[in-house]
């Protein structure tokens, strides 16, 4: 029973790591929709970074050591099984970021919607290997890759989609994605 509360416990810290990582990553989106166009691309580099930094927060929470090699070859899968939902975000993302005002609030849905895919999916990750009772650090990149793609091809990406947009407008509805437009990747520091 113990273990079961130390488990839940974990999770929702995880989940809670990942929706301010998504929070961060939307702020930066709805800075850059003052810059049309070009900012929709910084935004979309900042996301990635808040990505990378959310895999290793939530590596911590789960008591991962997470090595270089292991965020990159988890990363570069998660990516390349994503790329064409997210070029086709960006693609979408750069026509309405023409749009003034409009702009600010499409780019922050964006990046914080893909923010919470690639973290879900790095979660499931974590958890596929922890109970198939792999030692990560024993992994090969390789077999890491086929992990990663394995949980994104499994993953439902445009009902992750839906789901990440609806806890968005959720947060700009109770006032939390503005509280989070002032933070940084500093704010994450020994949490």
């Amino acid at each position: 029973m113990i273990e079961e509360l130390e488990i839940q416990q974990r999770k929702e810290k995880m989940e809670h790591a990942l929706r301010q990582h998504a929070l961060g990553a939307a702020a930066a989106g709805f800075a850059a929709g003052v810059v049309p166009g070009a900012g929709e691309i910084a935004a979309m580099a900042v996301a990635v970074g808040f990505i990378w930094h959310s895999y290793y927060e939530i590596g911590k929470i789960a008591g991962v050591k997470l090595e270089n090699h292991v965020i990159k070859a988890i990363g570069s899968a998660v990516g390349a099984n994503i790329a064409a939902t997210v070029i086709s975000t960006l693609a979408i993302e750069m026509v309405v970021g023409f749009i003034p005002g409009l702009s600010m609030f499409a780019g922050a849905a964006i990046d914080f919607t893909i923010v919470q895919i690639a973290g879900n999916i790095f979660i499931k990750v974590l958890t596929k290997i922890t109970n198939e009772g792999y030692d990560i650090s024993d992994l090969s990149t390789e077999h890491l890759i086929s992990m990663a793609t394995e949980c994104t091809k499994n993953m439902d990406i445009k009902e992750g989609i839906k789901t990440a947009k609806e806890e968005f407008k959720q947060a700009k509805k109770s006032g939390e994605f503005d509280k989070n437009k002032k933070m940084d990747l500093g704010d994450f520091e020994d949490e």
